[in-house]
């Protein structure tokens, strides 16, 4: 992926690598260059204002390249935070770098793949089902279902005890966790290229101990 953004940057190619198209695109004039990543999932990341330079790295001198993030900051502010030494760093012309590294590239490549398949994920589930979803925390999704009416669903459980223990097989708790274990561990067919791609999730046994009531 690495060498793929910086064939785009330096010579103009495009390449495809691990599903997704790396590209040159054209920026406005003295902006730096523009590369787009064409995910499998149909979206893109762009990085504007690539710029390349010549630092001293690791006790030799290397090449250096760097993106512009979507915000700036007043160069002549004292800002928090770690200057250089993070994913972000702080340059003179007051815009706000980000390192173009092998580490980025994969890490934003995998989040964003990640997302748009929970979110085609939730979309099946809730076309096919009558579950709901309630919200989204990071990279968990929570669903509703009808009310269960087991009599022991909040009895205590001994140590090692599932939760299933205190539900009945044909309740609507028992029947919308097979629905979720199923659907958020497949690939929908919305996401062709996705299909070879291995899946898997983890249900929590109750989430009510996570975020209450």
């Amino acid at each position: 992926y690495h060498r793929a953004v910086v064939r785009a940057v330096d010579e103009g190619y495009t390449t495809s690598v691990g599903g997704c198209v790396i590209t040159r695109r054209t920026g406005a004039q003295g902006s730096g260059a523009v590369v787009e990543v064409i995910l499998p999932t149909g979206r893109s990341l762009v990085y504007r204002g690539i710029e390349k330079r010549r630092e001293e790295q690791f006790g030799g001198l290397g090449w250096v390249y760097r993106y512009a993030a979507d915000f700036s900051f007043d160069p002549g502010r004292k800002q928090r935070g770690g200057g250089g030494t993070g994913k972000k760093v702080k340059c003179g012309d007051g815009r706000m770098k980000g390192w173009i590294i092998p580490q980025t590239i994969v890490e934003n490549v995998v989040q964003a793949v990640a997302r748009d398949l929970l979110v085609a994920q939730m979309q099946d589930i809730t076309d096919h089902s009558d579950l709901r979803i309630k919200f989204t925390v990071h990279d968990e999704a929570v669903f509703t279902t009808r009310r269960c009416s087991c009599p022991d669903r909040d009895a205590p459980l001994a140590r090692g005890v599932s939760i299933e223990a205190n539900h009945e097989a044909g309740c609507p708790w028992v029947a919308a966790r097979a629905i979720v274990k199923v659907g958020m561990s497949r690939v929908p067919a919305t996401l062709p290229k996705l299909l070879r791609l291995p899946v898997a999730c983890e249900l929590s046994d109750s989430i009510r101990d996570r975020y209450g009531k």
